[in-house]
């Protein structure tokens, strides 16, 4: 089992924005754990990985789901916010375990 990365483009759908499923799962740190509240990964890895949710919210014309969940768990909370708080939140190393985040306008 892994970390799967899923993500929705909900202002452009038909988008070829490309984000690997388990890109993430490659920067969890030796001490991630999927029953904590949030996912612990390598700082440096995790702001490239910030750079590129910062394009496609480009690419998605202002709207995007987001969720980094284990293989086989649902989402149990879901977050409306903006693309500075959720930038915020992946810089900070606190994308939710069981988070369904939906990204829509600006600041």
């Amino acid at each position: 089992m892994s970390l799967e990365t899923k993500i929705e483009m909900i202002g452009n759908p038909s988008s070829e924005f490309f984000i690997s499923d388990y890109e993430l799962h490659d920067l969890l740190t030796d001490d991630a754990d999927w029953n904590a509240e949030c996912w612990d990964f390598q700082r440096p890895g995790l702001e490239q990985f910030t750079k590129k949710l910062s394009k496609l919210y480009v690419v998605s014309n202002g709207a995007f789901t987001f969720q980094a969940i284990w293989s086989g768990d649902e989402p149990t909370k879901i977050v409306n916010l903006s693309i500075s708080e959720f930038l915020k939140i992946v810089r900070s190393n606190q994308i939710g375990t069981k988070t369904k985040y939906v990204v829509v306008g600006g600041t």
